[in-house]
């Protein structure tokens, strides 16, 4: 694992998909869960070992790094952790006092299960905002990732199979 505190801070860039979506308004009323969402679909291409969080707080006399460190190694085992400057972009005002960071994650399913858990999730009275960064994956990690969800489907198709032959 990488220690912020001993490397440069690396630029990252921007890209359309780190962007935070509108919420749905047009969801018919059955449709609605107990909170509002954004409809967005993800694909595997999507999907990533590399997740950026952003609107992490700035507080003095707080370790806020390590804090998210810990908040993150909940949900997986972490290989890369670092501070990242991020650009903000003209049309979004910069949020005074907080940081991005990246986290890649050993497991695809742990960052999928991290993304969905903190995502908006309320950090040091900052509600984070936590998005896939695919742009940052290798060839390996890529390989790694489609095995991993090849496996998946075999099981997944394993099961329906065994489900019809009992019912017959």
């Amino acid at each position: 694992m990488d220690d912020s505190k001993t490397k440069k801070i690396r630029i990252i860039n921007h890209f359309e998909h780190h962007e935070r979506q509108e919420l749905c308004q047009t969801r018919p009323k059955y449709r609605n869960g107990r909170r509002q969402t954004a409809i967005k679909v993800f694909t595997i291409a999507d999907e990533s070992f590399y997740l950026l969080i952003h609107k992490v707080p700035t507080l003095s006399g707080v370790n806020v790094g390590e804090d998210l460190r810990i908040l993150c190694e909940t949900f997986g085992t972490i290989e890369k952790f670092e501070l990242v400057d991020y650009p903000q972009q003209q049309q979004q005002q910069k949020e005074s006092f907080t940081n991005v960071y990246m986290v890649k994650y050993e497991k695809i399913i742990d960052a999928i299960r991290a993304k969905k858990r903190m995502d908006d999730y309320e950090f040091l009275g900052s509600l984070l905002h936590v998005c896939y960064a695919p742009e940052h994956e290798t060839i390996a990690d890529i390989r790694c990732k489609l095995n991993a969800r090849k496996r998946y489907v075999g099981i997944k198709l394993a099961q329906c199979t065994n489900l019809l032959k009992k019912n017959k």
